[in-house]
């Protein structure tokens, strides 16, 4: 990644951060105080790069891990990619802990997608679709 869109996704999950504050203060405060603001860095980054792109330029940041492009199938079950990170425990126990029980948003990234090329046949389509219909016990 360069310089450029690792600032770019900065900016955004400063924005997204600010507006969950903003979002769950409200929340708690329409409740009387009863429902508990949200703790903002319930999240993580997903890049979806091929892994030696993302080990050449990785951000920097200890919530981000890397699903290869390569291992990104219609179809697959979320939970096999755990087998990504057979190597990397960090890694495994951020994607171990995905559930909405520990995460309220995942971020997905690559190099090139934009909101103009976006479309179903993207990997991080593909992948949010089975993050959102093929990862059961992760609601």
């Amino acid at each position: 990644m360069t310089i450029d869109q690792i600032n770019e996704v900065k900016n955004i999950l400063a924005d997204l951060r600010q507006k969950l504050e903003i979002r769950y203060g409200h929340n708690s405060r329409k409740h009387n105080d009863v429902v508990e603001k949200m703790e903002v860095d319930r999240y993580f980054i997903i890049d979806v790069r091929q892994k030696a792109h993302y080990d050449g330029s990785k951000i920097t940041f200890d919530k981000c891990i890397n699903i290869p492009q390569s291992e990104i199938k219609p179809g697959k079950l979320g939970y096999k990619f755990a087998d990504c990170f057979h190597k990397d425990k960090q890694s495994f126990d951020l994607f171990k802990h995905r559930s909405v029980q520990h995460v309220d948003v995942i971020i997905l990234v690559d190099w090139n997608t934009m909101q103009e090329t976006l479309t179903t046949s993207t990997y991080l389509n593909i992948l949010k679709d089975i993050f959102e219909k093929c990862d059961p016990g992760t609601k």
